[in-house]
């Protein structure tokens, strides 16, 4: 007997051996709070899949881009063209920016060597405000025909070309996403609607909602956002087929909040997003495509605004403390 338990202690202690060696161990969540030197508040508006981080920060009521690398060097920017209001936007993959300037009378790139290039809505228009990029370079947004008008969406082709747009039977329409392939996603006249590369227009409601707003696009045609119900905002996933979900707190959770609010979606159909807590704040969550549901927030009071998640998970948004304090920050599951 002892022969055999000693056999068996050194069978066990090998097969965790080997079990630590072909399964290193997970790390454990980063949450990471940045601010840009100097500044009065810190907007994050968009991550891409490198980990580079874009957004803009304001001091004395002036309004600067910023770029932040993954290893958290921060580059601050302003348009070369006129006076100091640089907002930007959104960044692919390739580190270009989108963003507007000079009141959103100007839309700009700058490329990942700090380069500037600007435009507008031919024709006169008043205000022109691109809020995404995709990889391929697409750009698009909304302008305004005059400053008491209404929205009105756009998409700029990588060389250029400006595509004006609208939705039947609305008087405006916002954009919040693109997608790989050129498709956009956004709301109006109360709906949401997909517009693809050729032009056709996909209009949807989640049933039963008041409002429907989409948010995000993924490389599959996979789409969230917010859905406005009487006494409540849920979050919803339309699939691809038109199937469309909505995304709640997990049953049987305490302290939860009746707002979900879906923002963002990567390649894989992981989801990002905020919900109110009951005990005050709103926090961040992630919601995986198995329907996994994990959420965080950086202190027990203040708001969580996350607004991108790349391919590989990590997240970044900005959040509000309770002194009305923005900041940026990154989770890295």
């Amino acid at each position: 007997m002892r022969k055999l338990t000693a056999m068996h202690r050194r069978t066990a202690v090998a097969a965790i051996a080997i079990a630590l060696f072909a399964s290193p161990l997970r790390a454990a969540p980063q949450l990471v709070t940045f601010e840009v030197p100097g500044a009065d508040t810190t907007y994050v508006t968009g991550i891409n899949n490198n980990g580079d981080i874009s957004g803009f920060w304001v001091a004395s009521s002036a309004f600067h881009g910023f770029l932040r690398s993954p290893d958290g060097a921060i580059t601050s920017f302003d348009v070369p063209y006129g006076p100091n209001s640089t907002i930007a936007t959104g960044i692919n993959s390739k580190g270009t920016i989108v963003g507007a300037y000079a009141g959103d009378t100007f839309g700009f790139l700058r490329s990942p060597e700090g380069a500037f290039r600007r435009f507008r809505i031919p024709h006169g228009k008043d205000i022109t405000y691109p809020s995404v990029i995709n990889d391929d370079g697409w750009v698009a947004g909304i302008y305004l025909p005059h400053r008491n008008g209404f929205d009105q969406p756009f998409v700029r082709s990588p060389d250029g070309q400006v595509t004006e747009f609208t939705i039947p039977g609305t008087l405006g329409a916002d954009i919040y996403g693109i997608n790989a392939s050129g498709a956009v996603t956004g709301d109006a006249g109360g709906l949401g609607f997909i517009r693809n590369l050729d032009g056709s227009i996909i209009r949807f409601g989640v049933q039963g909602a008041a409002l429907t707003y989409p948010k995000s696009i993924n490389a599959s045609g996979v789409v969230v956002g917010v859905a406005q119900f009487a006494n409540a905002s849920k979050g919803f996933i339309r699939a691809a087929n038109g199937i469309v979900s909505l995304i709640d707190v997990p049953s049987g959770t305490s302290k939860w909040g009746t707002g979900v609010y879906a923002t963002g979606i990567n390649a894989s159909g992981r989801a990002i997003g905020s919900w109110e807590s009951a005990i005050g704040g709103a926090k961040a969550f992630i919601r995986a495509a198995d329907g996994t549901f994990t959420s965080f927030s950086v202190g027990q009071s203040g708001n969580m605004f996350p607004v991108g998640v790349n391919d590989d998970g990590v997240v970044a948004g900005s959040y509000e403390d309770a002194a009305s304090h923005y900041v940026g920050f990154l989770y890295i599951p």
